[in-house]
């Protein structure tokens, strides 16, 4: 694969992945409200959605740990290690993702709800499988940099809105 198209098809895997994560994790969110409205006494507004996951009240070393460390450090772990051993062990690309979704999500329960970190582990699909899928078009290193990028990019509009 030339460089150009190289370049073009990691342009497309980070913001396809993106997109795909943001617009999962909407969905989720829609479904968590509505399983904590038909499930408990309190009454949340769809507006809860579109508040935000980091708040405008962070701290700017907050901020900087959502948009440049925890990628950057959750990339390397949940993605790069993880994929690295997995893949000797289990053949399957999916399963691998899947689990990966899973353990990432369950990682974030010490912040957020179950069901919120549930949500975060099935919005963060897409950007594992693009992971996957990059390692053998473009490579482990820009398909780990994709990865940190997209995650990056999430994390903002989480907070952007």
């Amino acid at each position: 694969m030339d460089e150009r198209l190289k370049y073009k098809f990691f342009l497309i895997q980070t913001l396809g992945a993106t997109l795909a994560c943001y617009f999962i994790s909407i969905v989720c969110d829609v479904f968590r409200v509505l399983y904590v409205n038909a499930f408990t006494e309190s009454n949340y507004s769809f507006f809860v959605i579109f508040q935000g996951y980091i708040n405008d009240d962070a701290s700017s070393v907050q901020k900087w740990e959502a948009y440049i460390f925890s990628p950057i450090l959750e990339t390397l772990f949940f993605q790069v290690f993880l994929v690295f051993i997995l893949e000797k062990k289990i053949n399957r690309q999916w399963l691998i993702a899947i689990f990966i979704s899973f353990v990432f999500g369950y990682a974030h329960t010490y912040r957020f709800s179950t069901i919120a970190a549930i949500c975060i582990g099935i919005s963060v699909l897409p950007i594992t499988l693009a992971y996957i899928h990059g390692t053998k078009r473009i490579g482990r290193k820009l398909s780990a940099f994709s990865a940190m990028i997209a995650h990056s990019l999430l994390n903002f509009l989480f907070s952007a809105y």
